[in-house]
């Protein structure tokens, strides 16, 4: 039962994502692009699927020439990838 429950929350979280992610893609203002960029980096995703996240947010962030967050992305990614090496 509790394997169904984490199944759920996670299939959950990957709609979530989906819908930011579309919501991203529908946008032509460039700010509100980075905004949702950095709120799909917040949705609970696999490992292998959040460094992609985080570089798009990354990037984003960095061409609006904000770079504190673009850095704070860029120590999450750095973060994650200790952590599974």
């Amino acid at each position: 039962v509790q394997e169904v429950k984490d199944l759920l929350a996670e299939c959950r979280e990957y709609i979530l994502g989906i819908l930011i992610q579309l919501s991203r893609k529908d946008t032509k203002d460039e700010v509100r692009d980075a905004e949702l960029a950095a709120y799909f980096t917040r949705c609970k995703l696999q490992p292998a699927h959040m460094v992609k996240v985080l570089e798009v947010a990354m990037i984003r962030a960095y061409k609006l020439k904000n770079f504190i967050t673009a850095a704070s992305f860029a120590q999450r990614l750095l973060n994650m990838r200790e952590v599974n090496a």
